[in-house]
Order: C-alpha cells, then structure tokens, then sequence
C-alpha cells in the first residue's frame, strides 16, 4: 500500500464531495425546471442558460474526480494509470467548464451574435483549451486561460443596466474560478475560507433555482 499522502485530509475531501453533490444536484433541478418553460417559448436565451447548469454540472462532477484520482494512489491501495486518466479529466473538464462561461455568456449576447458563429467560435475554443489542458496537464492552465476568457466575457456583456440576474452571472464566473484555483495553485487555503465561499457558491446556486421556480408560477 502507498504511503499516505501528508497533505490527504478526510474531513476536507469529505466536505469537498457532500460540496460537489450539492452544486450537481442544484444545476440538474435548474436544468430540469426550465425544460418547460424553454418547451413553451423556445427562447434561445433560455436553452444557453439550461445549458450552462448542463455543462456546470458536468464540470464539477469533473472537478471533483481530478483531486480523487491523484490522491488515491498514494492514500488507497488502488492503481489508477494517472498518466492516462488525468488528461482524460483534464480535457473534459476544461471543455466542458469553457461551454459553460460561453453559454452564460450567450444568454445575454444572443441577440448579437449568430448562433451558427457562436457554436463554432466557442467549440473551436473549448477544444483548444482541451488540448491545452492534455498538453500541460495543470489546472493552473486551466484557470489563467479561463480567467482570460471571463474577462473578455465581462468587457462583451458589461453594460449601463445592471439588474440583480446579470450579478449573480458574474459570481457564478467568479465561484467557477475559485473552484478551479482551489486544486490548481499549490497555496493551502484555510480550510474556514474554503468553507464560506462553497456556502456562497451554493447560495448563489440555491438562488437561481429559486428564480427558476419562480418562471414556472
């Protein structure tokens, strides 16, 4: 068995998953409650903002599985070919988080943009950083190339009227980023930081999902 990891804390890996959990299952009732309203209107702004949750989602299940897959071969008496499966993480993960900025990005710029451009532009994009991402398997890649790309999305989507949904847009690009900055920067943030902001990313979650029900009334 590999020695345990000096850095392996069950009590943080295990608020860490019960964290992720909360944040999958938000983004899948968001997901789901808006599949009516967007059947009634086709608005395109709603099937980008179920998207986004979609590929939310996705990405933190992701996110998840990155730190859980490098630390079970030192703590675990389980073999994962580490060298095969994290670029696999790797480049799902910064696919699937980039569709998701670009998707909340394109609730607000629909009407601006051609979807057809949209597609291809944020496709071509999400692959690069990818490929990035399997080129230097870091996550601190990942975060500079994301942290770019959010703000050119708040240059893009920043505006004089500034209503209470678009803030809670900006700090969901923000929880994001401090997401990924949490696994990506070898800094041990206290463990109570850590904590507070997952509360406030959950709220944020929470509340979104609360207006979501609010559409359907």
């Amino acid at each position: 068995m590999p020695p345990p990891h000096p850095f392996f804390d069950p009590m943080r890996m295990t608020f860490e998953i019960i964290f992720t959990t909360i944040i999958v299952l938000l983004c899948g009732l968001i997901y789901f409650k808006t599949r009516e309203i967007y059947a009634l209107t086709k608005h395109k702004g709603i099937f980008y903002f179920r998207a986004t949750f979609l590929f939310f989602a996705l990405a933190y299940i992701f996110r998840l599985i990155w730190p859980i897959v490098t630390l079970s071969t030192m703590t675990f008496d389980v073999f994962i070919p580490r060298r095969v499966f994290m670029p696999i993480i790797a480049a799902a993960t910064g696919y699937v988080s980039t569709m998701a900025l670009f998707s909340l990005a394109y609730t607000t710029l629909w009407k601006k943009i051609g979807e057809k451009t949209f597609i291809i532009t944020a496709n071509i994009i999400a692959v690069a950083v990818s490929v990035i991402s399997i080129i230097y398997r870091s996550p601190e890649i990942l975060l500079y190339i994301q942290l770019g790309l959010v703000i050119l999305i708040l240059i893009a989507t920043f505006k004089k009227k500034f209503t209470s949904t678009k803030l809670m847009y900006y700090l969901i690009l923000a929880l994001w980023l401090f997401s990924i900055f949490t696994i990506g920067i070898k800094i041990r943030m206290p463990f109570e930081i850590k904590t507070v902001l997952q509360v406030v990313s959950i709220g944020i979650f929470g509340i979104i999902y609360y207006k979501a029900n609010k559409w359907l009334r």
